[in-house]
């Protein structure tokens, strides 16, 4: 091993735990997880030469993580959006326009943005709620909370993301 190599080796070790939380917090799979921070490394291997500042590696990794995350969140919708023009096409329902489908693929990025900022409890309660379609009973037997905790969380965080969300149109407008 040259001593670029073991350099990097000493940033995996220092930093794969916080990423793979961040990860998890996105994803919500542990073997993906693992898949997301390797695919994490990788890139940030090959990037290695355009990071400035070093002590900024943390954030630098962190960013890349959310990224690949969210990427593959969204390579999933793809997937799942060619099942639903499949489906729209065999029963002759009206399909969605191209520009729709994008301007959902941006809402769903500035929607991760603000999630990515709350408590990582509401987050995951309201992610599991909003990506897994889990019922409220299941997020609470799954997060040992009370149910009437995880509704408050869910109608909370839909009225702070529309907030949210309302606010950073404005601020592009």
């Amino acid at each position: 091993m040259n001593q670029h190599e073991l350099e990097f080796e000493g940033l995996y070790v220092r930093y794969e735990k916080m990423l793979k939380g961040i990860v998890r917090s996105i994803i919500h799979d542990p073997f993906l997880t693992e898949d997301i921070v390797q695919d994490t490394f990788i890139k940030a291997y090959q990037k290695m030469e355009t990071l400035t500042h070093s002590d900024k590696m943390g954030a630098w990794l962190s960013m890349i993580a959310r990224r690949t995350a969210i990427d593959y969140l969204r390579k999933e919708k793809k997937t799942e959006a060619y099942f639903v023009e499949d489906f729209y096409e065999y029963t002759a329902s009206p399909q969605p326009s191209i520009d729709q489908i994008v301007e959902n693929s941006d809402l769903l990025e500035k929607m991760y943005d603000c999630v990515n900022e709350w408590d990582a409890s509401k987050r995951q309660v309201f992610l599991l709620k909003a990506l897994h379609g889990m019922k409220d009973e299941d997020i609470s037997d799954h997060m040992h909370i009370k149910l009437g905790t995880v509704k408050t969380w869910i109608h909370r965080s839909r009225r702070l993301l529309r907030t949210e969300l309302v606010n950073k149109k404005r601020q592009l407008a």
